[in-house]
């Protein structure tokens, strides 16, 4: 039997793509450096740090795309030989632009779960805010009062979390302060 309710995602049923968050960023500089002699800074456009940072050597970030924040890119400090000299210098590797997978959302530093993604929640590659997170429509799901079908997607209204920063830390990575903004 099809049933055509939304038992307790009623307040989903309808929401559209213009319920996407925005995220608060910050340009700040993040450094890597082999010793104390050679240093190499880069722009990070962040929504998770609010502070510069040294990453020392070895370490990577996740920054927002300088001119897409729906995406991201990731930053890795390495190294570099001088042919000419034989000395190691830093360098920040940028990988390519990324969107988020299916079943995703950019939360402003790296890729979360959709929010109850158990339950068969999911969303479309590229999407930047669990508000773009839904129930697929069509597709039959059932809870204690029974077996429904939901007749349009319907979109999570719930709670969502703060950027979270994907970033591993190299050994010699360190900040002063605090670098984590949250959002309301």
């Amino acid at each position: 039997m099809r049933l055509s309710t939304s038992v307790s995602l009623t307040a989903m049923a309808m929401l559209t793509y213009s319920k996407v968050e925005a995220f608060e960023v910050k340009a700040i500089n993040i450094v890597c450096h082999r010793g104390e002699t050679y240093t190499a800074t880069h722009e990070c456009i962040s929504a998770t740090r609010t502070t510069d940072a040294d990453f020392g050597y070895g370490g990577h970030i996740v920054c927002l795309c300088p001119n897409d924040h729906t995406k991201l890119r990731e930053f890795r400090c390495d190294s570099y030989t001088a042919s000419s000299t034989g000395i190691v210098y830093p360098k920040w590797y940028a990988g390519d632009c990324y969107s988020c997978s299916e079943g995703k959302y950019n939360n402003g530093g790296s890729c979360s779960n959709c929010p109850m993604i158990s339950y068969g929640v999911t969303s479309e590659e590229g999407a930047v805010s669990a508000n773009q997170c839904y129930f697929p429509k069509e597709v039959e799901q059932s809870d204690g009062t029974g077996t429904f079908v939901f007749e349009n997607n319907c979109y999570y209204d719930g709670a969502t979390s703060s950027p979270i920063e994907d970033s591993s830390k190299g050994a010699t990575w360190y900040e002063t302060e605090s670098t984590t903004t949250t959002t309301e």
